[in-house]
């Protein structure tokens, strides 16, 4: 085969899906003699997609694209820690550091019901799911997290790790009561998205922090560092978690504003919903033709994606409810309507997973 580059090797996956849907055509004998010469790669957390292995009909199968996209993250599940000491008695912060606070035995109780549901949800996807743990290190969190994992049998929990970008909002060190009260009410009057706390943070700081957490984890959800049948479970702090949500449904600062906490370890969860995601497109029959394809299927060195992961999650509308002054409108429209494209069923695509 001449070529004035060697040639690229395609992974297995790519075969197999894509085989059956070509067999219809005719292959010429230079992709014959290039599928001898060219070896396969078994393993890789995403395979390259060559334009020539692409139907010649040019509608791409749809179980190619859910292959693809079902190999993200089941759910993202945020969590606030369970009650603190903090919670019930503020004095606690005078004395004690902010990142010391540790959960009460309510709050510990809290973190093991979190963990009980959070594992029904996840006995649901099968023998081989499992959860990846993040969790803030301040002492509750990392308290929270525990109580979680505790539920679950060990090869249940791949990893547990702590990240700071997920801490609570920095107040200051040692805290005055009289203080406390005198910066909250100059909160109320400057802006309390964009008031910094002496020694301490703003909201749009924590936005800032949360954003590169939020850019690290997008990429390795995106890379394939997660398999299909992972639940992501991020133990966090009350404004962290509404930071989290307002950056991955892009509210503006007066939305985020009429956002309140969730109650102490109230899970909140993000599914993976790639039939809604894929009604997208500009498509009405449920085929998908090459050129709606990700271009970096193609090109190994193109790394912009096709459909933003963030846009495949939804959030379900329990969680919805657990957080007071957020609606189904300002979560992207990704909040679990059902897509009106495929109404006729002889044309709906038929769930990957």
């Amino acid at each position: 085969m001449a070529s004035s580059s060697p040639a690229r090797p395609r992974a297995r996956w790519v075969r197999d899906v894509i085989a059956p849907a070509a067999s219809s055509t005719s292959s010429s004998p230079t992709s014959q003699q290039q599928q001898e010469e060219e070896p396969e790669i078994l393993g890789e957390a995403s395979p390259l997609i060559l334009p020539e292995d692409l139907p010649q009909s040019k509608i791409v199968p749809q179980q190619l694209i859910r292959s693809f996209y079902t190999r993200y993250p089941r759910r993202i599940i945020l969590v606030r820690h369970g009650e603190s000491l903090g919670n019930v008695q503020p004095s606690a912060y005078t004395v004690v550091p902010d990142h010391a606070i540790p959960l009460t035995r309510e709050g510990y109780a809290q973190a093991t019901r979190a963990g009980e549901y959070i594992a029904e949800q996840i006995e649901k996807d099968g023998p081989s799911a499992h959860a990846h743990i993040y969790m803030s290190p301040y002492r509750r969190s990392v308290q929270t997290a525990e109580g979680i994992a505790n539920v679950f049998p060990k090869a249940k929990v791949r990893r547990r790790q702590q990240d700071v970008q997920l801490r609570e909002q920095d107040f200051g060190n040692f805290q005055d009561l009289d203080r406390s009260q005198r910066d909250m009410r100059e909160r109320l009057r400057f802006g309390r998205f964009y008031y910094r706390f002496q020694n301490g943070e703003s909201g749009a700081d924590v936005y800032d922090r949360i954003t590169g957490f939020q850019d690290h984890l997008v990429r390795d959800i995106t890379a394939g560092r997660f398999s299909g049948s992972t639940t992501l479970v991020l133990v966090t702090h009350g404004l962290a978690l509404r930071v989290f949500l307002m950056r991955w449904f892009h509210l503006t600062v007066e939305e985020f504003l009429q956002v309140y906490n969730p109650n102490n370890a109230k899970p909140i969860i993000l599914e993976r919903d790639v039939e809604n995601a894929l009604c997208n497109l500009e498509q009405k029959t449920g085929k998908f033709e090459k050129e709606d394809m990700p271009s970096h299927w193609f090109d190994a060195d193109a790394t912009a994606p096709w459909r933003h992961t963030k846009s495949l999650y939804r959030i379900r509308q329990e969680s919805i409810e657990q957080l007071s002054g957020l609606t189904s409108d300002m979560c992207g429209g990704c909040c679990g309507e059902t897509c009106e494209l495929f109404d006729d069923q002889s044309t709906k695509p038929q769930p990957f997973d």
